[in-house]
């Protein structure tokens, strides 16, 4: 299967929007093996948007889906991060937001969380995406101000950390019906002073090892 548009091997990023700029890229495009991130929104009033299907595989040092700085991302549906170093769907920096379509996968982070909320940044993850053999949690909502909100029927499976996971101050809202299953530790877990965990109705914990 032919892809829209490909970035493969680069020496920074795939797909990067910074300093004001807009860019979107088409339904399919493939960002692969670049040594920073696949795609990539940096600063505020910059905005990427990655239209349905797009997939980052095996960005070296960062994450495949990143906004940052104050960056707005919008990743379409059936949108896949995968062998990513970082995590694969990450809002970071107040301001920055992260907007993943339904759907979505994120498999294999090698050293973080399959969707990462981090300081201060904003993580909206939609219906049906799963998160599945990350190094650290499924969904990450770490640190003051940050929020990750989560649409229903969403996965995290075989993560080696938690499941769906608040801490440091952070807030993570799941929607009816996410099921966490067969972690390493925690299914969902809420830890620290300021730290929020809101389970919808028919969520699930089955089979997860540790509760912590």
């Amino acid at each position: 299967m032919s892809t829209s548009c490909t970035a493969i091997d680069n020496a920074a990023h795939g797909f990067l929007a910074r300093g004001g700029g807009y860019l979107q890229a088409a339904a399919g495009c493939m960002a692969r093996d670049n040594e920073r991130s696949g795609f990539r929104a940096a600063v505020e009033g910059s905005k990427l948007i990655a239209l349905e299907g797009c997939v980052s595989t095996g960005s070296k040092q960062e994450c495949g889906f990143l906004a940052i700085s104050g960056g707005h991302l919008e990743a379409g549906p059936r949108c896949e991060a995968k062998s990513n170093y970082l995590d694969g769907f990450s809002a970071t920096h107040q301001g920055s937001k992260l907007e993943v379509g339904q759907g979505c996968v994120s498999e294999g982070s090698k050293t973080r969380s399959g969707y990462d909320a981090d300081e201060g940044g904003h993580l909206t993850v939609g219906a049906n995406c799963r998160a599945t053999g990350n190094h650290h949690d499924g969904f990450n909502a770490v640190g003051s101000g940050s929020l990750m909100e989560i649409g229903r029927n969403v996965v995290a499976e075989d993560n080696k950390g938690n499941g769906f996971h608040a801490t440091s101050g952070g807030r993570l809202v799941a929607g009816a019906d996410c099921h966490a299953r067969g972690n390493e530790k925690a299914g969902f877990l809420v830890l620290g002073e300021g730290s929020r965990l809101e389970a919808g109705s028919g969520c699930l914990a089955e089979e997860n090892v540790s509760y912590a």
